[in-house]
């Protein structure tokens, strides 16, 4: 999500481009289209689907990575091949492919994306998506029938799995239908990602009549799929070991600030506030003359950009200046009231 949020900006400038029919936009190109206008926010999608357990984001995020990889494999066989042209005493010209060796730059992303890869397809990843099947019309509640095919022979007649981003199920073919149970749980973001709490002896008796005196066995049973150290329980099963309750130590003591750590704080302070200024008086020049200066930091690149011949382009530098500006004032004043507190302590 975090790369796909650094390139939306690209994809938003690049459709800009494409709508005002900017110079370099005239010729199609699928693959740089995917990769550029879709890619960034179908991606940035998708990793809200995994933190929400959709099965589609799994499947996709396996695709890119796939693609990822055939791409690079592609790009490391054709190494640093360069295409010499040569013209003999006669005048007939000929070229010939010189082979420089492999690029090995692609190797890091090829050992990255199969390593994830690999990832995805282990079990414990596999079950956090497992589909859950449709409740049937009417069904009461969730302990009620569901709509899904029985066990094959030799499978077994219970499974489990999430619903949604913090509870589970444990599911069992009982009277011809799978039966539902919904655990509650908690997503947690240490090594252990979930926690779930059973119910208590007393309130599992308010469970359907085919799980109402098999507690300890079901419990059992989810315990063996989602293990620990990955999984948490708590009220688990009688004289299970239940990760005790740590009561939470007292903040330690902020050690004082040091007069040149106080003296760094104060430069980082102005230079934001310098750099909001100036950033603020580029937007205001602009927007007085029309005129403004793409941000580039090759020279080369650096230009005139005018509101009449290119408005688009030109809005989209006023409004990457004001961002900076508020975003750098923002970080200015943080720094200043850490500052005052760092004063007053």
């Amino acid at each position: 999500m975090l790369v796909s949020a650094l390139l939306l900006p690209i994809t938003f400038i690049t459709v800009l481009m494409i709508m005002a029919g900017s110079y370099g936009t005239s010729t199609f190109d699928p693959v740089g289209f995917l990769t550029i206008v879709v890619a960034p926010p179908a991606t940035f999608v998708a990793g809200l689907g995994l933190l929400l357990r959709w099965r589609w984001a799994r499947f996709y995020l396996i695709a890119l990575l796939a693609v990822i990889i055939f791409a690079n494999v592609s790009e490391l066989s054709k190494g640093g091949k360069t295409t010499t042209i040569r013209t003999t005493p006669a005048g007939v010209t000929t070229s010939e492919d010189v082979w420089g060796g492999p690029n090995y730059h692609s190797v890091p992303i090829i050992v990255f994306c199969s390593a994830a890869l690999v990832l995805l397809f282990l079990p414990f990843v596999r079950r956090e998506f497992h589909p859950a099947p449709m409740a049937r019309a009417g069904a009461a509640s969730p302990g009620g029938p569901e709509i899904s095919p029985p066990p094959a022979p030799g499978e077994r007649d219970w499974r489990v799995g999430h619903k949604g981003r913090d509870l589970m199920y444990y599911e069992e073919w009982c009277h011809g239908a799978w039966q539902r149970l919904t655990i509650d749980g908690e997503m947690l973001t240490g090594r252990a990602h979930h926690v779930i709490y059973f119910d208590p002896e007393l309130r599992w008796q308010s469970h359907p009549e085919w799980a109402r005196h098999r507690r300890d066995e079901i419990i059992a049973r989810i315990k063996s799929e989602f293990r620990s150290p990955y999984y948490e329980y708590q009220d688990g099963l009688p004289g299970a070991p239940v990760p005790p309750v740590v009561a939470a130590a007292p903040p330690p003591a902020t050690p004082a600030a040091t007069p040149k750590q106080r003296a760094a704080l104060w430069c980082v302070v102005a230079l934001f506030f310098a750099l909001a200024v100036g950033l603020g008086w580029l937007v205001r020049t602009g927007v007085e003359t029309g005129t403004t200066v793409f941000p580039s930091k090759r020279p080369t690149l650096q230009r005139s950009v005018s509101l009449k011949e290119e408005p688009v382009n030109f809005w989209l530098v006023i409004a990457v200046y004001s961002a900076g500006s508020v975003g750098a004032g923002c970080a200015g004043l943080w720094f200043l009231r850490e500052g005052i507190r760092l004063k007053r302590s």
